[in-house]
């Protein structure tokens, strides 16, 4: 969220609607989910974010960022470039999240 700030794609004072795809069938995994996220997050000042977790199929956001993760994942891991250079004009930064 810093880099988002930073980059001015969102100004403090705004809402950000996080959105988990659904993996897990029982509701009570999903709501722990969700409670881990909002315990752990740490977020700017003036920034309110709200989590949920909803089926891909019915948010075009998730099937968008699988569509990216994937372009990615055929590079890095099959050496297959040919996606990922299609949206390479649209990457800001590439780094090691874990790292």
């Amino acid at each position: 969220m810093s880099r988002l700030l930073a980059r001015q794609v969102m100004g403090r004072g705004e809402l950000v609607r996080l959105v988990a795809s659904q993996r897990e069938t029982v509701g009570f995994l999903n709501r722990s989910f969700v409670a881990f996220l909002n315990e752990r997050m740490v977020t700017p000042p003036g920034v309110t974010v709200t989590v949920e977790v909803v089926h891909s199929s019915a948010e075009k956001g998730l099937q968008a960022v699988d569509l990216v993760s994937w372009s990615l994942f055929r590079q890095i891991e099959h050496g297959d470039p040919t996606y990922a250079d299609m949206i390479r004009p649209q990457i800001w930064e590439v780094g090691d999240v874990f790292g």
